[in-house]
């Protein structure tokens, strides 16, 4: 694992033995301190865990953050998901790929689309982006044109994966379609 300062308050931590596995986790200083993404433990004391979806790699350490202090939070639709994590979204295969063991997780705060999550440096506007996963959403500020996709959008043509059971690819397109129009300056994506 590596730590990398992207701009002014804001570091990823990222795998770097086998990329693409493990979610980035993205570190936003302020008050409090965010992270969108539980996919590493980091450093910093964490006040919010924002989670882009119900997939293991992306929420692996949510419950340790919890544990910590840590609220974590999640769309409606994901919510439903993370109850029964250990039920759907392919465990055998994370278990097989993370020697997991996957537990459900108890989202302390819905986020519903519009709301914006503020640090006093981050102004965060959460965006639905189902196709990936039914619960997906990403995270916009505006102000900054910096965009928090997770495995909605890599960038340019590059879109997420829909071969997941719960995978939709029209949904896909159309919420790639929406993110683009948003034309972010910098795009932060999930792996």
């Amino acid at each position: 694992m590596e730590k990398i300062k992207l701009q002014e308050n804001l570091y990823v931590y990222r795998q770097t033995n086998e990329p693409g596995i493990i979610a980035n986790t993205y570190v936003l200083i302020g008050n409090p301190n965010i992270l969108i993404d539980a996919g590493f433990m980091v450093e910093e004391k964490i006040g919010k865990v924002l989670l882009t979806h119900c997939h293991f790699d992306h929420h692996q350490y949510a419950k340790k953050y919890q544990e910590k202090g840590a609220k974590i939070l999640a769309s409606k639709k994901a919510t439903e998901e993370l109850k029964k994590a250990s039920q759907i979204v392919s465990p055998d295969y994370f278990r097989k790929k993370f020697n997991a063991k996957i537990e459900s997780i108890t989202v302390d705060e819905i986020l519903e689309e519009n709301q914006a999550i503020n640090n006093g440096n981050f102004k965060l506007k959460i965006i639905y982006v189902p196709g990936h996963t039914p619960g997906s959403i990403a995270f916009y500020d505006e102000e900054k044109k910096m965009f928090f996709s997770g495995d909605t959008w890599y960038g340019g043509e590059r879109i997420g994966s829909y071969k997941f059971p719960s995978g939709d690819l029209e949904q896909l397109k159309i919420s790639v379609e929406k993110l683009k129009n948003l034309k972010p300056k910098f795009l932060f994506p999930g792996h």
